[in-house]
C-alpha cells in the first residue's frame, strides 16, 4: 500500500478526532508530550507516522479516544475505499 495514502488517512483521522473533540493541537500535544508543531505536521502529512507516535497518542485514549485501532483502521481499507478517487480527504 502506498505510504502517502497511509499518511493522509492518519493525518485526516487525527485532525477529525481533534476537531470533533473541540481541541487545539496544543492540548493533544501536551497530553502526549509532543510539540504542537509535530501534531500539526502529522495532520498535514508532512511527517511519516511512526509506531512511537501511534503509541503515544494511544496513551491519551481515555480522554480523547485516540486508540491505535481507531487512528489506523481506515488505512487497512484505504486501497479499497479510495480506488478511483483522487484523494482520501473526502472519506474521513
Amino acid at each position: 500500500m502506498d505510504s502517502k495514502i497511509i499518511q493522509q488517512c492518519f493525518g485526516n483521522r487525527l485532525r477529525a478526532i481533534r476537531k470533533h473533540r473541540n481541541l487545539i493541537q496544543e492540548e493533544i500535544a501536551e497530553k502526549v508530550s509532543f510539540h504542537f508543531i509535530y501534531i500539526g505536521q502529522e495532520e498535514l502529512e508532512l511527517r511519516n507516522v511512526t509506531l512511537q507516535t501511534i503509541a503515544k497518542l494511544h496513551t491519551a485514549d481515555e480522554e480523547y479516544y485516540l486508540t491505535a485501532q481507531y487512528l489506523v483502521q481506515i488505512a487497512s481499507r484505504a486501497k479499497e475505499l479510495f480506488a478511483g478517487h483522487p484523494s482520501p480527504v473526502a472519506f474521513v
